[in-house]
């Protein structure tokens, strides 16, 4: 058993979690990033590096910036006119996602719709509540 810590953490455990979480092939991108970029020793990894998505992800760090903040492909999404235009452009801009995340891309436009519908609820059922 491989301990990630000086405290001696067990990371069986942890990558249970990981894979019940369905986050275990971004971990490893993200275990590139570290130990390539920012220079982290393999004994404080809890698991191998993957380098083809740690390549990805870090691609898309770069290009994309702070949350997304200075990546263009989000602006033209704001940009674009009509609510179905800016729809399509959003689940393109998804679909590039879709070999290293697939469960996550299927379920974004659904995710959408509802938080969408719910807000929208939520708002006009607050401004009634609201005058009374």
């Amino acid at each position: 058993m491989k301990k990630a810590h000086k405290e001696g953490v067990d990371t069986t455990e942890v990558i249970k979690n990981m894979k019940a979480f369905h986050v275990l092939k971004f971990t490893k991108a993200i275990m590139y990033i570290m130990h390539n970029t920012l220079g982290l020793s393999m004994e404080y990894l809890f698991v191998i590096p993957d380098e083809k998505e740690g390549k990805f992800v870090l691609g898309e760090i770069l290009r994309a910036g702070n949350f997304g903040k200075y990546d263009n492909r989000v602006k033209d999404i704001y940009n674009a006119k009509g609510h179905l235009r800016r729809y399509l452009k959003r689940e393109k801009l998804n679909l590039r996602l879709f070999m290293h995340n697939p469960r996550e891309v299927m379920w974004s436009p659904l995710f959408n719709f509802y938080i969408h519908y719910f807000v929208k609820y939520w708002d006009r059922k607050m401004k009634v509540y609201l005058r009374k």
